[in-house]
Formats: C-alpha cells, structure tokens, sequence
C-alpha cells in the first residue's frame, strides 16, 4: 500500500516506455477468456475489433 502522504508514490506516475511494446497481446486476451470460459480453442485471427453487444 502506498503512503497517502506522498501522492506521488504510486507506479501510475512513474515514468512510462511508449516506444515498447505492449504486454497485453490479442492472442494473450483470447487465450485468458477461453480459459476462463472453458471455451474450445481457436485460431486468432489476424484483424479483430471489439464491439458493444447490441441488445
């Protein structure tokens, strides 16, 4: 836990690397929501797009 007399303290203000790439992969993403799922797994297409589900 930080020390709330120190605001600065927390890692959301510690300086960020943009030039790196990210840790969360679409492969990854899939891979953990067909886990907790229990879902087949599939290939991961190329292209993907997440929408709102229309009700």
């Amino acid at each position: 836990m930080t020390d709330s007399s120190e605001p600065r303290s927390s890692p959301l203000f510690e300086a960020k690397e943009f030039d790196e790439s990210s840790v969360f992969t679409p492969g990854a993403l899939l891979e953990n929501a067909r886990r907790q799922k229990d879902l087949p797994e599939r290939p991961v297409p190329d292209i993907q797009y997440l929408t709102k589900p229309v009700s």
